[in-house]
């Protein structure tokens, strides 16, 4: 025994929270993009609006990029808390087919 166990059924069962949880911050994502679009330049191209432009901008449009990051991440996460446990309901199938084939 290494000291380290993993439960694969479970690992299965967590893989859908991450792609739910990406699914519902996509909608998030998506509405917020749809509102900010609609709204446009709203700031108008006077002085002050131009001022606030400068400092609203660039930071709003990072944390749209850090959202959409946020948003692949926990597809990501998802998918491979998935994956891994298949490869573990796999890797013990092989072990017990070998244990098996041995026996014979």
């Amino acid at each position: 025994m290494t000291g380290f166990e993993a439960n694969p059924a479970e690992l299965q069962a967590s893989a859908p929270a991450y792609l739910a949880h990406s699914q519902t911050l996509t909608d998030i994502y998506d509405t917020l993009v749809g509102k900010l679009n609609d709204a446009g330049d709203c700031w108008g191209n006077d002085d002050a609006g131009k001022a606030f432009a400068a400092k609203y901008v660039g930071p709003a449009v990072k944390a749209l990029d850090q959202i959409a990051k946020t948003c692949e991440g926990l597809g990501g996460a998802g998918q491979g808390t998935y994956s891994w446990a298949i490869n573990y309901m796999n890797a013990q199938d092989t072990d017990q087919q070998d244990v098996t084939n041995l026996a014979t």
